[in-house]
């Protein structure tokens, strides 16, 4: 899978940087190893609050997979946090997706094999 990273308004240190690798990795688990299309866009950036907010860190991931796109932001006030909060509403996005595709493929299933059963020009 090819990774891009970009940051505003933020410099990445090599520990966010490595974190950050260590969760994408968990992502090739729903990716085909053969899909050579596959790219995760990641954005991370800090930008200024009011008065009483200060920092806030900002999260997005763009992932591209086989002609589906996912997208996922969050901000905290901990770089870490935000990337938590966006890697985990991206997994949900992708489980969900991936859930439906398996369901309509069993009840697909289900049809034919009702069929195979009943016979086929029976009229029920």
């Amino acid at each position: 899978m090819e990774t891009n990273f970009k940051e505003s308004n933020f410099k990445m240190t090599p520990p966010i940087k490595d974190y950050l690798e260590k969760k994408i990795i968990m992502l090739d688990k729903f990716i085909d190893p053969n899909d050579d299309s596959a790219r995760l866009d990641a954005e991370i950036g800090k930008s200024v609050g009011g008065q009483h907010s200060g920092e806030i860190f900002r999260t997005e991931f763009n992932l591209h997979v086989g002609g589906d796109f996912y997208r996922a932001e969050a901000e905290a006030i901990d770089s870490y946090a935000s990337i938590d909060e966006a890697i985990d509403d991206l997994f949900r996005q992708v489980r969900k997706d991936r859930k439906k595709r398996f369901d309509l493929l069993k009840r697909g299933g289900r049809k034919v094999k009702r069929m195979l059963r009943r016979g086929f020009g029976r009229g029920e």
